[in-house]
């Protein structure tokens, strides 16, 4: 009571709500052993209690603005209000660290799991499971907050956290052998691919609605402020979006290259999470319009590419006798992707091009057109690294198949001459001499592939 009395009003609320706290959660934690639950339950309690304090910021916060400041001088409301958005900070950050911890050492267990000797054949143990509660509680405190010390991007790594762990728990504690571990592994990144691509959306609509209804505001009462207000999202949330489309095109790439099991839900994992890494790359290119970067404009790009590409993959059947005889077909499904985003590429730099005034960008539009000539050679590149890969498939030690039927071999010879000939449209519409260099490279791709499959033919 002396220091209630002595301490300022601000400083002495605050030693009272650090009080109540500290021995709340003393009192929750102690019957508990020190082990993965531990952290769990420190994550939730922490979780907990930034709800409680974000509660009772914005109460004090609606008390202050109705009682209004008249004197000047600040109200118990509005201490209250600040001490407590400082507590609702604090123990949302102790949260979030606790949730990363957790989920870090999942995900070293996961991998740990999957990289032993043999993991294909052998069950493994994961070590430790995360809750998904405490993610969903720090959400749920963090999504409604208007603190002033809360960025606008600390809901989103909230809501990438809480999809994180949901994602993780399609992963049992107990790692099957065979084709059950394909499935656990496509379920979880199927699960992550779908929540990134939904938070990007979400943040970029959002956002955009944010920034609409700002510039109204700003029509209504001060337009001649209107030319100088900011169009751009906040740096964090842009950061956090371009984080999760990394993530989310890591995962499609490596859902790419796992084995697809028996069934149809697991057909279709793959067109879905494409669908959703083109969402998450087009929503990215939305950005552009209202702040241009170029590095967010090749995150775009390359997830609507490898999206783009994944659609063209899901065509290839599941079962085509051994693994090896598939990979054959993916290779050809994976050309034939790539060449046609060569031609999109550069047929849209094509176009852009009505968008320059006197050869100089000055709309979005406009600045796009190097990207799009840079990722149609690169597309042009993976398609000729896929057709030397189809070409020489057969002979790699270790394949089985020796894909000597005349149906691949027209296959072959079909895909290689569709690439040439978008290869010599691009030369021709962008008159760029490198194209030239692809054309040739593309002749010398169609002749090895005849020569290299007809050996086959030629001894029967």
């Amino acid at each position: 009571m002396l220091m209630i009395r002595v301490l300022p009003r601000g400083i002495s609320l605050a030693l009272i709500g650090a009080s109540l706290t500290a021995a709340v959660l003393h009192a929750v934690l102690t019957p508990w052993p020190r082990s993965e639950a531990l952290l769990n339950m420190i994550a939730g309690s922490a979780a907990g209690a930034a709800l409680s304090w974000g509660v009772i910021h914005a109460a004090a916060r609606k008390a202050d603005v109705r009682r209004g400041q008249g004197d000047g001088h600040a109200t118990s409301a509005s201490e209250l209000s600040v001490v407590a958005g400082y507590f609702l900070l604090g123990f949302g950050v102790c949260a979030g660290v606790a949730i990363c911890v957790g989920l870090a050492m999942r995900a070293v267990s996961v991998t740990a799991a999957l990289s032993s000797p043999a993991a294909t054949s052998v069950t493994a143990g994961v070590a430790f499971s995360p809750s998904l509660w405490p993610a969903l509680l720090l959400l749920a405190t963090l999504l409604p907050a208007r603190t002033g010390v809360t960025p606008r991007a600390i809901p989103l790594w909230a809501a990438a956290a809480a999809a994180l762990t949901w994602a993780l728990d399609a992963i049992p504690p107990v790692l099957p052998t065979g084709e059950a571990r394909y499935a656990c592994l496509l379920a979880a990144l199927a699960r992550w691919q779908i929540c990134a691509a939904l938070l990007v959306a979400a943040a970029t609509l959002l956002e955009g609605a944010a920034l609409r209804r700002r510039r109204w505001s700003l029509v209504r009462s001060t337009p001649w402020e209107l030319r100088s207000a900011s169009n751009s999202a906040s740096a964090g949330l842009r950061a956090g979006c371009c984080v999760l489309a990394l993530t989310s095109f890591l995962a499609l790439a490596a859902t790419m290259v796992l084995p697809v099991p028996e069934g149809w839900a697991y057909r279709a994992v793959l067109p879905a999470c494409a669908v959703c890494v083109i969402l998450c790359g087009l929503s990215l290119l939305t950005h552009l319009n209202r702040s241009f970067s170029v590095g967010l404009a090749e995150i775009g790009l390359a997830l609507v590419s490898l999206g783009c590409a994944a659609a063209f993959q899901s065509i290839v059947p599941a079962r085509v006798g051994s693994p090896s005889a598939r990979y054959a077909m993916v290779f050809n499904a994976l050309m034939t992707g790539f060449a046609f985003l060569t031609w999109l590429w550069g047929w849209l730099a094509g176009v852009w091009m009505q968008q320059l005034r006197d050869r100089e960008a000055w709309t979005t539009a406009g600045r796009m057109i190097p990207l799009a000539r840079r990722f149609s050679f690169a597309c042009a590149c993976v398609t000729l690294l896929c057709g030397g890969l189809l070409a020489l498939w057969p002979r790699f030690s270790g394949v089985a198949s020796a894909d000597d039927t005349l149906g691949r071999f027209a296959a072959g010879v079909g895909v290689n001459f569709f690439a040439l000939l978008v290869f010599v449209g691009c030369a021709r519409r962008g008159r760029r001499p490198v194209f030239h260099l692809v054309v040739v490279l593309g002749i010398m791709s169609l002749l090895g592939f005849v020569a290299v499959r007809m050996l086959p033919f030629s001894g029967r």
